[in-house]
């Protein structure tokens, strides 16, 4: 991935506040080397202390901690930074295991620990310390109270959002998808991305607006076959003008070190590649250029609908269009 997280225990003022525990954290670009993030993460009136954290197969950042203060007992938190995220940020925290008791030892903070999922490596389990009243070694030892120390267990998983921003001229219209999707696991365990977009396609010379709609993207299933990046969710967004159908085309492509929306050696805008307009490219599809290949405009046999490209043949890259883009739904 090239890139290198670590953290330490350090001080810090949170948003100008008194001195206390804070959780520095740094990333590295190893290929250069070069520190690319450093900032320091605590919050004010508390402590954050024995961060241990881990990238997942998409690039983002797991961390656990714990964190107390004269108010709350010693307790343990997670956050992280998706790849989407600004640098020098973390994902709002979520308690995942709350103290319930005073630390009377001088142990704590023996074991913090986080590691990926071997078998889904987008998720992160995490292990770490906290006091626990009910369920702890508590108790009196020689009449001095012992720790009540306990372990908390979880996996948990950062969501990117990845931005949909594009525009594209092709014959004359000028096509602008503006939206953003996000990673979800829907019922299955299966890795999906739900989302919105709006299109708005306007004749190019005019202005003139000639096609407007917004679209929902709900559960669309990453492809991959190893189980680890990159995680690929290919579609098609419909922009029905006339005489033929287009099409906005987005690939997303996690790759663990970058995420990228736009089409890998594909325009953004083409001829729609469903061709028999049934919400897939399919076969279908694949049989209408196949027989209208070699085809131009005047010949009986040419097709403009298999023109991809519009360029007045049905050829090789009409073909290789649709081949790029089989199997992905188009959302009419």
């Amino acid at each position: 991935m090239g890139g290198l997280w670590l953290d330490v225990n350090t001080d810090c003022k949170p948003n100008g506040s008194v001195e206390q525990a804070c959780i520095r954290l740094v990333k590295i670009n190893t290929a250069i080397p070069s520190i690319v993030q450093e900032f320091d993460y605590g919050a004010p009136g508390k402590d954050f202390y024995y961060g241990a954290l881990r990238i997942d197969s998409m690039g983002s950042l797991g961390i656990i901690y714990g964190f107390s203060s004269p108010l709350v007992n010693p307790s343990l938190a997670v956050a992280g930074q998706a790849l989407t995220d600004p640098a020098g940020s973390l994902t709002p925290s979520v308690t995942i295991a709350a103290g319930s008791t005073q630390e009377t030892d001088t142990r704590y903070g023996d074991y913090f620990g986080a590691a990926v999922d071997p078998i889904d490596p987008t998720q992160v389990w995490v292990a770490g310390e906290y006091m626990n009243i009910a369920t702890g070694a508590c108790g009196m030892v020689y009449s001095t109270p012992t720790a009540c120390w306990d372990t908390f267990i979880t996996h948990f998983r950062e969501r990117p959002v990845v931005s949909l921003n594009n525009l594209a001229t092709f014959t004359g219209v000028s096509v602008t998808t503006i939206g953003s999707v996000v990673l979800n696991v829907p019922l299955g365990g299966i890795l999906a991305i739900s989302g919105s977009a709006s299109i708005v396609a306007k004749n190019s010379s005019s202005g003139v607006t000639v096609f407007s709609k917004n679209y929902t993207v709900a559960n669309l299933a990453l492809t991959n076959s190893s189980g680890t990046a990159p995680y690929i969710a290919n579609f098609l967004l419909n922009v029905a003008v006339m005489p033929y159908a287009l099409s906005s085309n987005v690939a997303i492509t996690f790759s663990g070190a970058s995420i990228t929306s736009q089409p890998a050696n594909q325009p953004g805008v083409t001829r729609n590649a469903d061709i028999n307009q049934d919400g897939t490219v399919n076969m279908p599809d694949t049989n209408i250029v196949q027989a209208s290949f070699g085809c131009s405009i005047g010949s009986q046999c040419y097709n403009p609908r298999a023109d991809m490209d519009a360029n007045g043949t049905v050829d090789i890259l009409d073909a290789a269009t649709v081949a790029f883009w089989y199997g992905s739904p188009d959302y009419i």
